[in-house]
């Protein structure tokens, strides 16, 4: 028997909030900087292959794939003591969620800014 977690509706929403706040802005951040661009092209192309068995197809994951992962992977950032940087810094977590925000972008067919 496996341990079952109960996440509230309110703090679901407000962790894919973050996600998604720091991800778009890392994502946008990253347009005028090739270095982090190519870390946020590597964090993308992780993220695929983690979701990949999750539905979608090889370059497109499905939306609630990328959702789970990106609520996922902030609540355990959050747990570790991870904080976002003020302006949308590039550490490690925040380049993983511009990858997410790429990802989804891409699966919802959203021009790239």
């Amino acid at each position: 028997m496996g341990i079952v977690v109960y996440v509230s509706a309110e703090l679901s929403e407000i962790t894919l909030r973050l996600a998604g706040e720091v991800g778009e802005s890392g994502l946008a951040r990253s347009a005028g900087l090739p270095g982090m661009l190519a870390a946020v092209d590597q964090h993308a192309a992780e993220v695929r292959d983690a979701v990949a068995d999750l539905g979608g197809d090889d370059d497109r994951p499905a939306v609630y794939s990328l959702l789970g992962y990106a609520r996922g992977f902030v609540e355990a950032a959050v747990g570790r003591g991870w904080v976002p940087l003020p302006g949308g810094g590039a550490d490690w977590e925040s380049l993983r969620l511009a990858g997410v925000c790429q990802l989804m972008t891409a699966t919802l067919g959203l021009p790239r800014t």
